[in-house]
């Protein structure tokens, strides 16, 4: 099975003065995070307690984890699929797609590259959100504009994916501009996902206080908007976007 470790490097120093931010970001999850879901659609009668959005979430992952691991192929399928569709929004899955998602092997999702990348990701966080954490637009959106806002040194773009949000594309059009004309490297398809995994449980340990790799994740997706807007104010040609 395809590892962390096995994964490669990406520089890690490039991402790092980012979390003093992150520290102070943290704290301020249970007010930025409020990606809502309806309680009442959450499958096999699955309860996530917390007070606010950001606790339900958290839980929620911990409870469709332990669901999943209990499960037969069945309600696997129906906890992934809840998990893409409904909590996600993602309904442009085949039938084929989603069987892999919820029962298929680890490596059979993973040759995928990034495609389908924000679904299967989802279904690979309640697999083990230890180890895996959600990869979509907004994320990745979020971890080139911390790059490109400080000027990082040896800066590696991650792929722009599909996206329904208004300003994350202006965002992704301003990054592949800046690729073009910096000549910057780009992650690589093949092994991009364990590379973000890898990523997240390294800016997790640098910034600590029991920072675990979803919260960050969940600050990234949190926090898509304003650096999408920062980096089309700083970088966007006048008159266009």
């Amino acid at each position: 099975m395809p590892t962390l470790s096995a994964a490669g490097q990406l520089p890690r120093l490039s991402f790092l003065p980012a979390c003093s931010d992150l520290r102070r970001f943290a704290g301020t999850l249970p007010v930025v995070y409020d990606w809502s879901f309806n309680e009442n659609t959450v499958p096999l009668g699955i309860r996530a307690l917390g007070k606010d959005w950001f606790e339900k979430n958290l839980a929620l992952k911990t409870a469709l984890h332990e669901a999943w691991l209990n499960s037969t192929d069945g309600d696997r399928r129906r906890i992934c699929d809840w998990y893409i569709q409904t909590w996600g929004g993602i309904r442009r899955n085949t039938e084929e797609n989603l069987c892999l998602y919820g029962t298929g092997d680890e490596e059979s999702i993973l040759a995928r590259g990034v495609r389908g990348m924000a679904s299967w990701s989802k279904a690979l966080t309640i697999r083990n959100p230890n180890t895996f954490a959600i990869a979509d637009a907004r994320t990745c959106i979020s971890l080139n504009a911390i790059q490109l806002l400080a000027d990082a040194p040896d800066i590696r773009i991650f792929p722009s994916l599909p996206s329904r949000n208004s300003r994350v594309p202006r965002a992704q059009r301003v990054v592949s501009r800046l690729r073009a004309e910096r000549k910057l490297r780009s992650v690589e398809s093949r092994g991009c996902y364990l590379k973000y995994n890898k990523l997240l449980i390294d800016v997790a340990n640098a910034v600590g206080r029991g920072v675990t790799n979803q919260m960050v994740e969940m600050l990234l997706f949190a926090q898509a908007d304003k650096l999408s807007e920062d980096l089309i104010n700083r970088h966007a040609y006048p008159d266009s976007y």
